[in-house]
């Protein structure tokens, strides 16, 4: 009878042995199983920053575009009042907004002379000296006769024979063109 009792401890030592090595090697493929996925989200989430950080870049980039037109347009706007200048014996269009100025030298002679964002003409807004101008706005050019610029805004002159022309641009900063 001893050797019976002796071979149920065996049996059932071994059992218990069985019993451990399978914990372990379930728990092993559950481990390995969570460390892949965690490796998998890490490299998601490594993904997803680098798309982000790209689409952030085009979005700069596209920004810097439209800003770059913004600047090219005023340069045409500037020309357009040189060339009324001109055609007006050396005075400039007033600021009072009741010439055809904007009209006719600009939009008529640049039927797309539009923001390239909201794909509308621009505002024009004329400054006289006297006036506070109001917040520079992108799509909008502020012209004043009498004027100039100074660290991207216009500021008063006294010259009749100076003008400005300012506006914002998407990226925040203020241009002036004089």
């Amino acid at each position: 009878m001893a050797k019976q009792t002796n071979q149920t401890n065996e049996t059932g030592s071994t059992i218990i042995i069985l019993a451990i090595v399978l914990m372990g090697a379930i728990v092993g493929v559950v481990g390995w199983q969570v460390y892949r996925h965690h490796q998998a989200d890490r490299k998601a989430q490594a993904a997803q920053q680098q798309l982000d950080a790209a689409a952030k870049k085009l979005q700069e980039a596209e920004m810097a575009k439209r800003d770059n037109q913004r600047k090219a347009d005023m340069a045409i706007f500037m020309s357009a009042v040189q060339q009324f200048g001109t055609d007006h014996n050396g005075n400039y269009p007033s600021t009072d907004g009741k010439d055809t100025f904007f009209d006719e030298y600009v939009t008529k002679k640049n039927a797309d002379f539009k923001d390239p964002k909201e794909h509308d003409f621009y505002l024009y807004v004329p400054v006289a000296k006297v006036q506070s101008p109001p917040p520079l706005k992108v799509g909008s050019f502020q012209y004043q006769w009498m004027g100039r610029c100074e660290y991207g805004k216009i500021v008063d002159s006294t010259s009749i024979r100076e003008v400005a022309v300012a506006t914002l641009l998407e990226n925040g900063d203020s241009y002036c063109l004089d």
